[in-house]
């Protein structure tokens, strides 16, 4: 297992951006055998930890127990991948794909958006940013660069390329693109398996019984590998493109919602492509006059957003999936087309 001296798996998680799922590594032995000779792991990413090796087992009254033969073994270099990191060609952006876009101004629907969560329903509710409940907006930070890990499929590639593409319109002065070195990632996506040892020890939320996703932004300082945060995708027996679509909303700032047929609405109903109403919400957060942890009454100011019309929303949340701006749902059906395409592959 990965180990950080006076760190739990929590926090490591954390202060790694999740590169401490790919070392958590479980092998059955033989009872048989009373002599075993244990293979050091080679490390599955660039990202360098140390780890402790235990043996854990049953005793014959059936109480688990374990013991720690090493603690904090550190792994030479050569160990690990080298640092550099390989981008295929089917990832590369076209960053001119969707222009000339004419953006539509910032609305309050967006703005009510952007800045409240539902569980996926009418009922929203204060989020919490930079340690704070209110209804503030949660916008990543202008440069971030992406790295991919794990069980990554070309797929995989192909699916934040074409985000990127639609970024360069909808957030254009978000500087996205890939890392091209294990130091450059601010944004790791790990596709990975949830294994019990995991699910145990480090993410309760990593379901070990069918597919799941997360997302996670970095908290605290000093950490090992500083960043905008973490994307966690497991388990996706039909690719990963709808989850991960899903996930990198929120990484850009988006929140759960009621609205049916979008990327952030109810799973039953949920969209596996960014729809009109989270292509306007993902504008509004990147909008060059809002940062992070804005409530949504400074937001209102600094876009000239009337009063009357998000207290309409408020009074009504159900109007929250009146149609958007034209442009929006024009975008939004290319990418529906997109997904649809995929899937046909």
């Amino acid at each position: 297992m990965p180990s950080l001296v006076g760190q739990t798996h929590s926090n490591l998680k954390n202060q790694s951006l999740g590169f401490s799922y790919h070392e958590y590594i479980r092998t059955k032995l033989d009872i048989n055998k009373e002599t075993y000779v244990v293979n050091i792991p080679a490390g599955k990413t660039p990202f360098k930890l140390d780890l402790n090796i235990a043996v854990s087992g049953k005793g014959s009254d059936g109480n688990s127990c374990s013991t720690t033969i090493t603690e904090q073994f550190t792994r030479s270099d050569d160990f690990y991948p080298i640092a550099e990191l390989s981008i295929p060609s089917n990832a590369i952006p076209n960053t001119d794909k969707y222009k000339p876009f004419s953006m539509p101004s910032p609305t309050a629907q967006g703005l009510f958006l952007a800045t409240s969560q539902s569980n996926y329903d009418d009922n929203y509710q204060k989020v919490f940013v930079n340690n704070s409940e209110g209804y503030f907006v949660r916008k990543p930070p202008s440069t971030i660069r992406v790295g991919l890990f794990g069980d990554v499929k070309s797929e995989d590639y192909e699916t934040i390329r074409d985000y990127i593409e639609v970024l360069a319109v909808v957030a254009p002065d978000l500087d996205i693109a890939w890392a091209n070195n294990i130091s450059e990632v601010t944004l790791p996506i790990h596709l990975l398996s949830c294994t019990e040892l995991i699910n145990e020890t480090a993410d309760q939320y990593c379901n070990t019984s069918g597919p799941s996703g997360s997302f996670s932004d970095q908290w605290g300082s000093n950490n090992l590998a500083p960043g905008w945060g973490f994307i966690r995708i497991s388990d996706q027996p039909y690719g990963s493109r709808h989850t991960l679509t899903h996930e990198f909303g929120h990484a850009m700032g988006l929140w759960h919602s009621g609205i049916d047929n979008t990327s952030m609405g109810p799973p039953n109903t949920q969209a596996g492509y960014w729809a009109a109403h989270d292509l306007m919400s993902v504008a509004l957060i990147h909008n060059p006059l809002i940062t992070s942890g804005q409530t949504r009454e400074e937001i209102q100011t600094a876009l000239n957003i009337q009063g009357d019309e998000v207290q309409g929303f408020i009074n009504n949340p159900a109007t929250l999936s009146n149609i958007p701006d034209s442009p929006w749902v024009e975008m939004g059906e290319k990418l529906k087309k997109q997904f649809n395409d995929s899937r046909n592959r």
